[in-house]
């Protein structure tokens, strides 16, 4: 017997995902829905302990807290629930059954305080509680829609919600057997990783580059508050929803030149080159203006590689902020790598331009 009860079904044709509402009661949400938090690499701060204590009472007493969010990146169930012919009690069973496949987009803290609160005597668990449910085939539209939807009255900051997308979203290629290989974490690194696997950190700052088309996506001396707000607004402007490049193919793109460097036919190790995240993150961006990018051979990735580090030499250190210029080196060669490739008056003109 499943304890979802489909209340509605919609479509955001924004983003071409489908939209339910659904009720569930306390006890479904401790036992299904709590255990989803621990899937996320990021977690928030803990809340204002005095707040904490407000709402672990209020729950107690009997409160219907404001609804979850909950979110499955799942081709082929999205594919089952937007059957137009289906019942909203296959609806049900489907979630139910799936429902380990789904991550909380909004609502880890309610869920935390949910479940010490359901320790203490007097918390009834058939209290109800409503959820929304967002089923998408892309992590960027659901990047798009949490900004839009939070933007202006975020209770969690605009970063950290989008960090713990684009870790999450990772952390699902990095456990696939194909890609084990590639990727690795420095929490739970081992000696000669940063040699032979790409850097999960770098990755996330990565993908944070490309969903904002911007290389400044980590300036310490912006206020936190305005880096939320001008990540948002980036996200948004960049119109990620439209988007049909998805990590994953980008990062079977880098997957695929790294195997044929490997064979060392060239001085420059790409693991090593893509390990510096000004690299990283330029390529990203520039992949993010021009995807046709990823249409390039090995050979046009190397030499456009040399190209970057040709221009990178001819700096003065002394007078620029080599780090700053090495990102923008990189999206700009990304972005217009056939002038680059092709033109040597436009690679002339560029190189004195920087």
């Amino acid at each position: 017997m499943t304890y979802i009860n489909v209340l509605d079904k919609t479509k955001d044709s924004v983003i071409d995902s489908d939209y339910l509402t659904i009720k569930i009661d306390y006890k479904y949400a401790i036992e299904k829905l709590f255990p989803l938090i621990n899937r996320l690499d990021f977690q928030r701060n803990s809340l204002n302990k005095k707040y904490y204590k407000r709402l672990k009472q209020d729950i107690i007493d009997g409160c219907v807290l404001p609804p979850l969010t909950i979110a499955f990146d799942d081709e082929k169930l999205k594919e089952l629930i937007g059957n137009e012919n289906i019942e909203f009690q296959e609806i049900s069973e489907l979630l139910d059954t799936n429902i380990d496949k789904g991550f909380i987009l909004d609502g880890i803290q309610r869920l935390s305080v949910l479940k010490e609160a359901s320790e203490e005597d007097g918390f009834e668990l058939n209290t109800s509680l409503y959820a929304n449910v967002i089923l998408s085939n892309s992590i960027n539209k659901l990047l798009y829609r949490m900004i839009i939807l939070n933007n202006g009255q975020r209770p969690m900051s605009a970063r950290h919600q989008i960090e713990i997308l684009m870790n999450r979203t990772i952390d699902h290629i990095a456990t696939d057997e194909k890609y084990q290989q590639f990727i690795y974490s420095e929490k739970h690194s081992v000696r000669g990783d940063g040699k032979s696997k790409l850097k999960k950190e770098i990755l996330v700052k990565s993908y944070l580059a490309y969903s904002t088309k911007s290389i400044s996506i980590d300036n310490q001396k912006i206020i936190e508050s305005k880096l939320n707000e001008i990540i948002s607004d980036k996200i948004v402007s960049s119109e990620v929803k439209n988007s049909e490049i998805e990590f994953n193919i980008i990062f079977n793109f880098l997957i695929e030149k790294i195997e044929n460097n490997k064979f060392g036919y060239h001085k420059i190790d790409l693991i090593e080159w893509l390990n510096n995240e000004n690299n990283s993150i330029g390529l990203f961006v520039g992949v993010a203006n021009n995807n046709d990018f990823l249409n390039i051979d090995y050979a046009e990735l190397m030499q456009i590689i040399e190209i970057i580090e040709e221009f990178i030499e001819n700096i003065n250190p002394s007078k620029v902020k080599v780090s700053s210029v090495r990102r923008t080196v990189v999206s700009d060669v990304v972005k217009n790598y056939k002038k680059f490739l092709e033109d040597e008056d436009y690679r002339n003109d560029y190189i004195l331009g920087i």
